[in-house]
């Protein structure tokens, strides 16, 4: 999901696919026109059996790309807080990644983490051949999604967040008499 770009590292993507040709891939996403390296990348994965390049898919489209995937995978070299986790995650969509934001994947079992090709690789194997690992950490990703990031909830904590520096910023501001 999202731009294909040489730090998101497809390559990667489509080496797992390769490992794993039972394991079907959807690949959402485009590059820049005439981004060479990306269309190579984009070639290699065009050419697996298992893999359908989705091209860019349309924002009210994504839910349904979502529903049907078992995990979503992060190759990317670096990433800050991907929204595609969040939008994984509201959906019960394990996240396997490179990347493991604040520790969240790890400490609250929202998916799987792993630094190399192989151990993503080997990740998503177990996940898919596990249909008890799968739902329990479905189950986790959709229940953090829920407690933390719906609209409602996250709307009360900064409004709490708001009130909160209101009112500090009333105590410490002087007052002009």
């Amino acid at each position: 999901m999202g731009r294909i770009s040489p730090e998101k590292r497809l390559d990667v993507l489509v080496d797992i696919a390769a490992a794993l040709p039972h394991v079907r891939f959807d690949v959402a996403g485009g590059a820049k026109a005439g981004d060479a390296a990306a269309e190579a990348v984009l070639a290699r994965a065009r050419a697996l059996p298992n893999v359908r390049v989705l091209g860019r898919v349309a924002r009210d489209e994504m839910p349904a790309v979502y529903r049907g995937a078992s995990a979503l995978i992060c190759t990317s070299s670096y990433e800050g807080f991907p929204n595609t986790f969040l939008e994984a995650w509201s959906h019960g969509v394990p996240v396997i990644s490179t990347v493991d934001p604040d520790g969240l994947i790890q400490e609250r079992g929202l998916g799987l983490v792993a630094r190399s090709t192989a151990a993503l690789t080997d990740h998503l194997a177990r996940l898919v051949a596990s249909p008890e690992q799968w739902t329990r950490v479905s189950s986790s990703a959709r229940t953090y999604y829920v407690t933390h990031h719906r609209m409602d909830e996250a709307l009360l904590r900064f409004e709490r967040l708001f009130a909160e520096a209101a009112s500090l910023g009333r105590r410490h501001h002087p007052r002009a008499a």
